[in-house]
């Protein structure tokens, strides 16, 4: 139980750092990036794919508040509209969204080259040479269900931004999208961040070999929420640390904007088992294989399986987790349903155990979060 315990709190820890990849090398290489489509579409149909009220993953509440937003994107889109006809010189000029999903290259937990995808949604101008003049990188929150990724039929709910005459990128995370297959290295905060750096630089490489310029003083905005938020934290400190001075003065980092996320992997494993209730419960088990996945010398031949009851494993959660074929509003009243949601209820007591036995220091502990914050000079 204590070897359990260990593996897990030193694997929260490790999970806050990374080694910088080889970037240049990667761009370069022959197929370091590759467009699967491209769609132009027109300022109301980005709209109605920004936010649509049809997907099903969203309560009732959720589908009127997006269809809000539709119609509040499609205003905005008109004020953009007017923007760029001053800028073409005549009125009514044509203008729309270039929408692209490329894969590109980058390099998952255990240090080999990975196969990933991203959507790039562009403002631009038919006829003339428009530039934007800000890039807006997304980090999607928590998925469980493949079809929820942001190359998938419906948009991150962040996607309007393009409207702010911004690129907008929003790459699928390891585990999703190109990378089905990879279980998702969940809450490897700095192996995510790397990914996504490397995906921004693949989009401006996309940008260049397209021949869609920027303003020359373009600044890139970084965000997310929930699991996003922790991400967008992560790339920041990533720039900040871990880029090259050259790679910085390329990406131009103006600000992060960060909401509601799980920013210490340790922290987060002590707060889910101090309550009551299980929150999120289909959460933990994408928690520990993510570690197990990105630590498996690490965790020398402890298996995610390890950390549940019987009863949990047998309800079948981990291979439905596992199979991303499921959303969150599948799994969780299912796991309600069969083994519980409250910590006494027997299904996660070792998991709870394995964490309540933890011997961690509060140097130790402090070490672990201040790791995961992020330099604030540009933070807001």
């Amino acid at each position: 139980m204590k070897r359990r315990a260990l593996c897990l709190i030193t694997a929260a820890c490790l999970l806050l750092s990374c080694g910088k990849s080889e970037r240049a090398e990667l761009l370069d290489a022959p197929g370091a990036y590759t467009i699967v489509d491209s769609e132009l579409m027109t300022p109301g149909g980005f709209a109605d794919y920004a936010y649509d009220g049809s997907d099903p993953t969203w309560g009732k509440f959720y589908q009127v508040y997006l269809n809000s937003l539709n119609a509040a994107l499609k205003a905005k889109n008109l004020l953009l509209g007017a923007a760029m006809a001053v800028e073409a010189g005549h009125p009514g000029a044509d203008w729309g969204y270039r929408k692209y999903i490329i894969n590109y290259t980058s390099t998952d937990a255990q240090g080999k080259p990975v196969k990933l995808s991203e959507v790039v949604i562009v403002p631009t101008g038919i006829g003339w040479n428009h530039r934007p003049s800000k890039i807006f990188l997304c980090s999607h929150y928590t998925i469980f269900a493949d079809y929820e990724r942001s190359t998938g039929e419906f948009a991150d709910y962040l996607t309007g931004t393009a409207a702010s005459d911004a690129v907008f990128i929003c790459p699928d995370q390891e585990g999703y999208g190109a990378s089905v297959d990879h279980i998702h290295p969940c809450l490897a905060n700095m192996q995510i961040a790397r990914q996504l750096v490397d995906g921004t630089f693949a989009a401006l490489k996309l940008l260049e070999d397209e021949g869609i310029k920027m303003k020359k003083d373009f600044r890139l905005y970084n965000g997310g929420y929930s699991l996003g938020a922790s991400y967008a934290l992560a790339v920041h400190k990533y720039i900040e640390t871990v880029c090259t001075p050259e790679e910085r003065e390329q990406l131009h980092l103006e600000a992060s904007y960060c909401g509601g996320g799980p920013y210490s992997p340790l922290y987060t494993f002590q707060w889910y088992t101090e309550q009551e209730t299980v929150y999120y419960t289909c959460v933990l088990p994408m928690l520990i294989d993510g570690m197990v996945y990105s630590y498996p010398e690490f965790f020398d031949g402890i298996r995610t399986e390890d950390y549940f009851t019987r009863e949990f494993l047998d309800a079948g959660v981990l291979e439905m987790v596992r199979s991303k074929e499921y959303s969150s509003a599948y799994l969780r009243p299912y796991i309600k349903e069969k083994v519980g949601d409250r910590v006494d209820c027997g299904a996660f007591e070792l998991i709870v155990r394995s964490m309540r036995s933890r011997r961690v220091s509060a140097a130790s502990r402090a070490t672990a979060a201040s790791a995961a914050c992020a330099p604030p000079s540009t933070m807001r």
